[in-house]
């Protein structure tokens, strides 16, 4: 889950892209799923900007959610 409020989603993620490298054991190469939360605080136009910068960085989809509104939950669940 990548905190949609944030300033620098892409950079968050790649950190966290790091830190599963660091950690060893394959962790990095093993499929993954990326949402990007908290879009119940963003704007259609921030939300997709957010999304395709997230979109670089992960190599493939990334999925939207809040879970104080509950939107999206469910897609991310299935």
């Amino acid at each position: 889950l990548i905190d949609g409020t944030s300033e620098d989603v892409a950079s968050d993620l790649e950190i966290i892209i790091n830190e599963l490298e660091e950690y060893g054991g394959d962790l990095a190469d093993k499929p993954r799923i990326t949402v990007l939360n908290k879009i119940d605080a963003l704007s259609e136009e921030e939300r997709e900007e957010k999304r395709a910068a997230l979109e670089e960085v992960a190599e493939g989809e990334v999925m939207l959610m809040s879970g104080a509104t509950k939107e999206g939950v469910t897609e991310v669940l299935r």
